[in-house]
């Protein structure tokens, strides 16, 4: 009798130390605390992007810098980039 007893309470610790204590929730990118710094990280919102006329790498809408040349419109990523741009 105490050896199935043994045997139960073995099947019984082995069951309950294989299944996850509790169940984690999906993570979502908000969800991301640094450590040691105690706020939330909030994804930021980029709305639309676009691509530079000069150096090629997409930006946020709002961090646009025109420029008219021949009557076109370009956007740059940069004043850097606008000021650096040729036309040809």
């Amino acid at each position: 009798m105490s050896t199935l007893l043994i045997v139960g309470l073995l099947i019984f610790l082995a069951y309950s130390l294989s299944q996850p204590s509790e169940k984690k929730s999906a993570k979502t990118p908000g969800d991301f605390i640094p450590k040691g710094r105690g706020e939330k990280v909030t994804p930021l919102d980029r709305g639309n992007m676009i691509r530079c006329h000069n150096c090629g790498c997409f930006f946020s809408e709002a961090r646009v810098v025109s420029k008219v040349i021949e009557g076109h419109i370009l956007q740059f990523c940069s004043t850097n980039c606008r000021e650096n741009f040729r036309y040809h």
